[in-house]
């Protein structure tokens, strides 16, 4: 990657950041088995593959960084070390390796290029990965003078959001994951995670992005309409992580695809296939590359609902929640664990106002609820706020709206300040950020961007 302004003006940048990845390669060095084939991605000066290259025995050691004249000569002139002039985001890797070292590089190529392109590269290196990956990144508690924190709160509100959704773009080739070391870094510790990866001949192949079918028409258009009070889909939609298609060969029908999380669709198939109720969109099929197949409904958003109808809405809406907490559905049970156990799936579902439908026939109402994914935490608290946030919207049922607010607000206090007994590794993988990462992720983030609009000579550019 690029070295930013600042840190090029920074003449001790470079010994803490050497220091920083002397203490990196320990850690890592303690899982390096002999004869290994290591890759080192965006490896800079080269201080962790030197490391391994003195205290390890591996077979070769392969650095990829964009400038040559980062690395020492040292390591250049080393026979088991060899070195790729190259930015990941735009090259192949052509061999596989035992481990990947992929640290610190995430959120650069997140703020260059794009959150859909980081998924690609994270894939990419997977893919040819054989055991481990120890992967690093900039996390959101650490200021809003970065430009790339302020790239990943477009998508995320905190790090256990970040990174679950990081892991889960990997899931099919992942074993388990374990936090190997914490250093700080702008004040505030990063984690280095070990991801241990299944053997390559017992990983679900990860599928490429499909072409839509044949005589289908994006539908981007006219969902991000139906969405327009939410940025959430649309970044989905322009990341190239959800696709939405019409057929007009079949009128009532429309795709939705994720060319980089397939196995996403299959969670989403799942949940739905349990549920029996009317005012549920399910997909009546899931074709062989995940693409799931719904009937298409032409509706109004809760946004548009008309003055008269609003109270009968409202009703309607109120009645979706209250059925949801009386369905149960077999879901896996945790983010790596695929066995099924039973939850509400009110827990597992996200009832966002966004998500319903208002159709009308012979003048009367009929709400429907599209979008049944699966989400990876419990829901009950923000289905609470959610509840609330549709009656607001309505204007209807005042009262029930403040109760909603407080019991979503309780619940949410009380699910985090569980969170904040848990580890970290568990936290990454339930998505589940605790109280004092809240806290620390909305103060930081707030004075950086204030520090940055007083002070413009501290933003990052």
């Amino acid at each position: 990657m690029k070295p930013k302004k600042n840190e090029r003006g920074d003449s001790k940048y470079h010994q803490r950041h050497n220091r920083r990845s002397l203490k990196r390669a320990q850690c890592i060095s303690r899982h390096i088995d002999d004869g290994d084939k290591i890759l080192d991605v965006g490896c800079n000066k080269g201080v962790i593959s030197e490391y391994l290259l003195k205290k390890n025995n591996p077979k070769l050691v392969k650095g990829i960084e964009i400038s040559e004249s980062q690395v020492s000569k040292s390591l250049r002139d080393n026979d088991k070390f060899s070195l790729s002039r190259a930015d990941i985001c735009h090259s192949k890797i052509e061999d596989t390796y035992d481990s990947i070292v992929y640290g610190a590089v995430h959120h650069h190529i997140v703020r260059e290029n794009g959150l859909g392109k980081s998924i690609e590269v994270l894939q990419k290196l997977t893919e040819k990965c054989e055991k481990q990956i120890f992967f690093e990144t900039g996390e959101l508690k650490e200021g809003g003078r970065w430009q790339w924190q302020r790239a990943i709160r477009n998508h995320f509100r905190t790090d256990e959001e970040h990174i679950y959704f990081l892991l889960n773009s990997i899931r099919p080739h992942i074993d388990d994951i374990e936090v190997i070391g914490s250093f700080f870094i702008h004040g505030f510790p990063r984690s280095l995670l070990r991801i241990t990866l299944k053997p390559i001949s017992q990983r679900k192949e990860l599928k490429e992005k499909t072409r839509a079918p044949e005589a289908a028409s994006a539908l981007d258009h006219f969902v991000s309409k139906k969405t327009n009070k939410t940025k959430s889909i649309k970044l989905r939609m322009e990341n190239g992580f959800i696709e939405f298609h019409r057929d007009y060969q079949e009128k009532p029908f429309f795709y939705k695809r994720r060319p980089l999380f397939p196995w996403v669709s299959e969670d989403e198939f799942l949940i739905s296939s349990q549920i029996n109720t009317p005012w549920a969109i399910k997909p009546n099929s899931k074709l062989d590359d995940g693409t799931l197949k719904f009937p298409f409904i032409e509706g109004l958003s809760i946004y548009e609902v008309p003055t008269k109808n609003k109270k009968a809405v409202a009703k309607k809406i109120l009645n979706i929640h209250r059925q949801a907490k009386e369905i149960s559905v077999k879901a896996p049970k945790s983010f790596l664990d695929r066995e099924l156990e039973e939850k509400e799936l009110y827990n597992c579902i996200d009832l966002n106002p966004n998500n319903f439908i208002i159709v009308y026939q012979d003048d009367v109402p009929r709400v429907y609820v599209c979008d049944l994914e699966p989400q990876p935490n419990r829901q009950r608290w923000k289905n609470k706020v959610n509840k609330a946030r549709a009656l607001r919207i309505l204007q209807e049922s005042k009262l029930e709206m403040t109760v909603s607010y407080i019991e979503g607000a309780c619940l949410f206090m009380a699910q985090s300040l569980m969170g904040q007994f848990k580890s970290r590794k568990a936290r990454f993988m339930a998505s589940q950020p605790s109280f004092l990462s809240i806290v620390i992720t909305e103060i930081t983030s707030f004075l950086g961007l204030m520090i940055t609009k007083i002070f413009p000579v501290f933003s990052e550019k």
